[in-house]
């Protein structure tokens, strides 16, 4: 996205469509870059360990996302707040809020990683009953319990490097929060081909070399924000628990958390029915399409991160006018993308599946399947998860909360344990398709019945 600014944008300045794409441009690098790394870990275990070794990965991966949750929680929540805070003009109290809001992050990350240590070979255990019979299930869960107790040693950097997102947005340093992120994913890139295409350390190197990639990501902001040097619009300063905020920002950001937990939950689901229908080459199968499509949702998730601090900093100073602004340019552009993503994922289904099946003639096929009757859910996909993201930076983590249940638990979680029973594998694509339509309009409906509340289907008063 080649687009320049003159100068620092600004969270109070009257957007237009370019600054509003120049503002978001890094946040979006940003997640469709670490999305990029994280798959690195898929590519090189799928063509250098074995096939079972990359089932097995996927096989508990799901569950490291949900201890990693608190991050994602705290980024969104915090950043809402802190956001709102500095739209009021109280600079001071916000730097107060967000120090307090990364001390607490730090030790939540901590506990949640200790936990999954110590669950994680009976949760993975559990997740593969469904295919007991299977060859190849021990070497499954052998290598999916290794990867993951491995990454629960970097967990609270990964946790970190969640929360940072948000805040380098807020910070008004979008740029610099892209530039460690870069750096963390060129650290697991060198990581994995020297462990485990160099020294053939297996799954364990890839785990270990993302662990060294969080740390990058984690800890060198952490750092900064510390540095006398920076000279961001947030720095860490003295302060105390304040349990009230914090307790906001958790409740704020429980939509992040949710729609975290709920879709590792239906990945779990989706994993229990693969296993039952189609054995562990499914697992590698979806696998392979949910590496892909996070790269694919990235983009939006990006941009909603991006564009949210200039939600939350309006919604704090009262401008009306300018939400309304953003909203109907936001809508555009996620409009834009869908379109152009949808096109890109059906174009290349066949070399995605090549980069991890190229020796797999049966499990490409399966993967092929998967992408070509699920990749439509990108034209309908990014409106609610800026949705949901906008109501978490307007403060409103209720509503933001109730989509990410309802597009996951209750419609996804609920078709994937249905739809197979009629329709066999298929039903399991099928499902997320249906997920996301039914979330969609759910959005809209909400999206109407808020609007009174903070004017964002007002029409602008200026261009």
């Amino acid at each position: 996205m080649a687009i320049k600014a003159r100068r620092r944008i600004e969270l109070s300045e009257h957007f237009t469509m370019r600054k509003l794409l120049a503002f978001a441009a890094p946040t979006v690098f940003m997640m469709i870059f670490t999305s990029i790394y994280v798959i690195v870990d898929g590519v090189f275990v799928a063509n250098f360990v074995s096939e079972p070794a990359f089932a097995g990965l996927n096989l508990s991966y799901p569950y490291i996302m949900i201890l990693t949750s608190s991050g994602y929680m705290m980024g969104a929540g915090g950043a809402a707040i802190v956001g709102k805070t500095l739209g009021q003009g109280d600079k001071e109290v916000a730097n107060k809020y967000f120090t307090s809001i990364v001390i607490a992050t730090i030790i939540m990350a901590f506990c949640l990683g200790v936990i999954g240590y110590f669950t994680m070979e009976p949760v993975t255990r559990l997740l593969a009953m469904a295919s007991a019979d299977d060859p190849n299930i021990e070497e499954v869960i052998s290598s999916g319990v290794q990867y993951g107790k491995i990454m629960c040693f970097g967990l609270p950097f990964w946790a970190m490097q969640s929360l940072w997102h948000p805040f380098f947005v807020t910070a008004e340093k979008p740029h610099l929060g892209f530039l460690f992120t870069l750096a963390a994913g060129v650290m697991n890139i060198i990581g994995d081909a020297a462990l485990v295409a160099g020294f053939r350390l297996g799954i364990a190197g890839a785990a270990i070399a993302t662990d060294l990639a969080e740390f990058v990501g984690g800890v060198i902001p952490l750092i900064y924000f510390a540095s006398k040097k920076n000279d961001s619009r947030l720095h860490f300063a003295k302060t105390k628990p304040y349990f009230r905020v914090l307790g906001y920002a958790m409740g704020n950001g429980s939509s992040e958390l949710l729609s975290n937990i709920a879709s590792s939950v239906v990945s779990m689901a989706v994993n229990i029915q693969l296993l039952r229908y189609v054995g562990p080459i499914g697992v590698s199968a979806y696998g392979a399409f949910a590496y892909i499509s996070f790269v694919f949702i990235s983009a939006f998730l990006g941009f909603s991160a991006g564009v949210a601090p200039l939600y939350s900093f309006n919604f704090g100073a009262r401008n009306k006018a300018e939400l309304a602004n953003l909203f109907r340019l936001s809508v555009k552009i996620i409009a834009t993308g869908a379109v152009l993503m949808t096109g890109l994922a059906y174009a290349l289904s066949y070399p995605f599946s090549m980069i991890f099946f190229s020796n797999a003639p049966e499990t490409m096929e399966i993967a092929l399947r998967c992408f070509y009757i699920t990749s439509v859910i990108y034209l309908i996909c990014g409106f609610s998860i800026f949705s949901g993201s906008m109501f978490t930076a307007l403060n409103n983590g209720i509503v933001s909360a109730i989509i990410s249940f309802a597009r996951t638990l209750v419609f996804q979680l609920g078709s994937v344990m249905l739809f197979p029973t009629f329709m066999g594998s298929d039903g399991i694509w099928a499902s997320v398709v249906f997920a996301e339509i039914g979330c969609a309009i759910m959005v809209t409906i909400f999206i109407f019945q808020q609007s009174k509340k903070y004017g964002y289907l007002e029409k602008p008063k200026s261009e």
